[in-house]
């Protein structure tokens, strides 16, 4: 008898099978094993998207499929949750596979390495058995033939969605386009030897859309980004690889058409002081699926990198040397970023009576202002200076007092790290706001940690405690949940009409939170 290379394929999984045993043992149950009972209550308690939004916050994605085996007495389908690894193709999967003829279940749990798949089937009628397999994925597909030891070839497949990133909750997509801006009325003072020189910079809107193909999604950053974001470690990460933003696969779509015939609210956001605006993508997409148009700015010379179209670059500004001179440096790039802001918000006016694709999306009697550090200051001076901002909400936000001559009646929040909440460095612009003001404080949060990037290095150096890179002792996937929840309540109560008590019934819903109100 001639055997196929799928028969030889199996006979060598056998062998295989026997001797990777006590490493798939090790690989599985150094993790938690599935409970068979939590699922299937789980599963009868929950609807649909109950569960699928439980698995965006608590995990990295989903997966759904079918299954059957070789002879086709058996099939059903499966579900269930994914953790992804260092990259897209190291994953583990926790879920539950269904049996048709029998109405019964299975725990599943596997590991999946590149096209490797094995992993532990747990159920308390027929105990538990191991399999292991090939699996093929083409996000946001995958399929698989793997050999159990009940000598059973089963195959299937189906579909998935994940990112490193938590998912986006609110019911809309999330689209960005991009813009190149040139401010004729402004100098460029950072390049003094060219007089000639004027003030440009890059925003992206990023605005609901709806029905999206998963192929339209983009990419987290371009590779001149991620390759700036690299050396900011405080040492070299060379494991990570120079292609890694395209594992991170973030819930937005690129210049895909807008929801129709509906405005929304506007916020702007600033960036940190040698940031990108990119690493604050957990920050902004979740409040553009709730009904948000968000632009976001990169500011040339004081963001640490700008790429313009045509692949031209510019990087941070080197600071003076001089302490003196290095402050007076720090004020007056503040001063380019507010107007940078103001300017900003004047096109973002005109664009919603000109653009082919974006006009009427914006709400501009509904504006609202976030940033974090350099950008949360610029926050807090913007909406001094200009009343068209109805709110504003900081993340770590630094403080210019000398930007602010007077009162703020802007409703504001500051989302501070552990220990500059209540700062001294925040008496003077507290004193000043004369509407509602509140700071929330997060026990464990250090001032990096209001970025996407602990998240990310969770998954691309998950040996290397957090805390150490400067990003706290709080989850950073939890800091992220806890500051979303915030930023909409905010600004859905400010800029959309929601009852302030929704705002304030979120200090009760956390643990660990440090609160003021005014």
């Amino acid at each position: 008898m001639r055997l196929t290379k799928e028969d030889l394929f199996y006979k060598n999984v056998v062998f295989f099978q026997s001797i990777s045993f006590f490493f798939a043992f090790i690989l599985v149950f150094t993790s938690f094993a599935v409970s068979i009972e939590s699922y299937q209550s789980n599963l009868s308690e929950r609807n649909e998207a109950r569960t699928e939004l439980e698995f965006n916050l608590i995990s990295d994605g989903y997966f759904s499929g079918w299954w059957n085996s070789r002879d086709q007495s058996l099939d059903g389908v499966l579900s269930g949750s994914i953790e992804f690894g260092r990259s897209d193709t190291i994953a583990r999967l926790t879920g539950v596979l269904s049996v048709n003829s029998s109405n019964s279940y299975f725990g599943l749990d596997a590991w999946v390495m590149n096209n490797i798949v094995v992993g532990m089937l747990f159920s308390t009628v027929d105990g538990s058995q191991m399999f292991i397999g090939r699996i093929q994925v083409q996000m946001p597909e995958f399929s698989f033939t793997v050999y159990a030891n009940s000598n059973k070839i089963i195959s299937g497949g189906g579909t998935f969605d994940g990112s490193f990133l938590p998912a986006p909750t609110g019911p809309y997509q999330v689209g960005v386009h991009s813009f190149h801006l040139i401010d004729d009325s402004r100098e460029e003072w950072f390049t003094e030897d060219n007089v000639s020189d004027v003030r440009e910079l890059m925003v992206k809107v990023w605005y609901p859309t709806e029905d999206n193909d998963f192929s339209d999604r983009a990419d987290y950053m371009d590779p001149i980004t991620f390759s700036w974001l690299r050396n900011q470690g405080p040492v070299p990460l060379v494991t990570i690889p120079k292609d890694a933003y395209r594992f991170v696969h973030p819930y937005i779509y690129e210049e895909v058409e807008p929801v129709s015939q509906t405005c929304f609210p506007v916020l702007l956001f600033s960036p940190g002081y040698d940031g990108v605006d990119t690493i604050y993508t957990s920050f902004i997409d979740e409040l553009v699926s709730q009904g948000y148009v968000v632009v976001s700015m990169n500011h040339p010379f004081v963001s640490g990198v700008t790429v313009f179209p045509g692949g031209r670059v510019v990087y941070i500004a080197d600071l003076p040397g001089n302490y003196s001179e290095s402050a007076d440096f720090l004020k007056q790039s503040q001063q380019t970023v507010i107007n940078d802001a103001l300017f900003t918000l004047d096109f973002i006016e005109q664009l919603n009576q000109t653009d082919d694709i974006l006009s009427g999306i914006f709400d501009c009697s509904r504006v609202g202002m976030f940033g974090h550090s350099f950008g949360g200051a610029a926050t807090m001076n913007c909406c001094f200076l200009d009343d068209r901002i109805k709110a504003g909400f900081t993340l770590d936000g630094v403080v210019y007092n000398e930007f602010i001559t007077g009162a703020i009646d802007t409703p504001f929040l500051l989302m501070c790290a552990e220990q500059r909440f209540n700062h001294s460095s925040y008496e003077y612009v507290w004193n000043q706001f004369t509407s509602d003001a509140f700071q929330v404080g997060v026990v464990g949060s250090s001032h990096y940690g209001y970025t996407d990037v602990g998240v990310l290095l969770s998954h691309m150096l998950p040996l290397i405690p957090s805390s150490t890179l400067g990003f706290g002792t709080v989850d950073a996937r939890s800091l992220i949940i806890i500051t979303r929840c915030f930023e909409r309540a905010f600004f859905d109560v400010y800029l959309k009409g929601a009852e302030k008590e929704e705002l304030i019934d979120l200090f009760d819903n956390f643990e660990d939170l440090l609160i003021l109100i005014k």
